[in-house]
């Protein structure tokens, strides 16, 4: 059985109506449940060589080396060196063929990971800053698990009551329209397209909060007023290539509960940019291309960064 049909399996999907999660009882909005493994890293003889020798690569890491000595490790390189675009590469190779097989190694109960794939992101943040040839691709793809074009089918607001700061939430439900990066997609929600094959129809639901973007704008002294906000809240019936990741809402004895967020880092968008005409809203040039350009010259430019990144010839490192 491969590795994405156990993925599948194992998740089960929460509605904003429905109950919350035991570890987080006041915990209002969207969130999908995974299975804790008890043994990684959780390995399929089906897998390409890659992403085994990536993952296993990943397990000892994990093992091994805390945040701290993940990120001396990366802030010492001198240069976009051996050693970075190794990092890069398999991070970039796991997290497109599964993100939820990357969710799971790091909420393991064999162990308590002294770090996971989410300290290698931090602590190559720096590198890119400093040396990458394509900073801003890089740092969308090294800080997404999903990048996708989709179309919302319907928003729920809510107030989330338990919250300290980021309490305005918006739940949007959409379809799929085109899978760029991260392959695998925690099953439906009941209420839209019930489906779980990859080979069917797909669909993301994440949240949003109107203070993240608020925070992401302020942050690029870009407009933030409260018409400004809500014009960037996702509608139903629009389109959007959406970067997003994984959010650890608690975790239990057994099981963790994961919700799904736009990296409102990325793009004076914050991750989530409209596509009108085919035609992508990027007032900022985040993707070179211009302000307004062809929604498939940026899925193109993306397409072929991860190419590029994924067929480094490494020296030493994961073989």
């Amino acid at each position: 059985m491969k590795i994405h049909v156990i993925m599948f399996v194992a998740i089960v999907m929460a509605a904003s109506i429905q109950a919350q999660p035991p570890c987080m009882p006041d915990y209002p909005s969207f969130y999908f449940a995974i299975a804790r493994p008890v043994s990684v890293p959780e390995l399929d003889t089906e897998m390409p060589n890659e992403v085994r020798s990536g993952l296993v690569a990943l397990d000892s890491i994990s093992r091994t080396y805390g945040r701290t000595k993940v990120d001396s490790i990366l802030d010492a390189r001198p240069d976009w060196d051996d050693t970075v675009q190794t990092f890069l590469k398999y991070l970039t190779i796991l997290t497109d063929y599964n993100p939820l097989a990357l969710l799971r190694h790091a909420n393991t109960t064999e162990y308590r990971p002294y770090s996971h794939y989410r300290d290698i992101r931090i602590g190559i943040a720096g590198a890119i800053e400093q040396y990458s040839p394509s900073k801003s691709l890089d740092a969308a793809l090294t800080s997404s698990d999903y990048i996708a074009l989709v179309t919302v089918n319907d928003t729920v607001g809510l107030i989330d009551t338990g919250a300290k700061i980021a309490r305005t939430v918006r739940v949007v439900s959409s379809t799929v329209d085109s899978a760029i990066y991260g392959r695998v997609f925690p099953a439906c929600d009941q209420l839209h397209m019930a489906t779980t094959s990859e080979h069917e129809r797909r669909c993301l639901t994440f949240n949003i909060h109107f203070e993240t973007i608020y925070k992401a704008r302020s942050e690029k002294n870009l407009p933030r007023d409260a018409i400004t906000i809500a014009s960037k809240m996702p509608l139903p019936g629009r389109q959007y290539l959406v970067f997003l990741f994984l959010y650890p809402v608690c975790r239990d004895a057994d099981t963790a509960y994961i919700s799904i967020r736009p990296a409102s880092w990325i793009g004076s968008e914050c991750g989530l940019f409209e596509v009108v005409d085919s035609k992508v809203v990027d007032t900022t040039d985040y993707f070179g291309l211009g302000t307004n350009p062809s929604v498939n010259d940026v899925i193109s430019i993306i397409n072929s960064r991860i190419r590029q990144i994924v067929s480094y010839q490494s020296l030493t490192l994961w073989k």
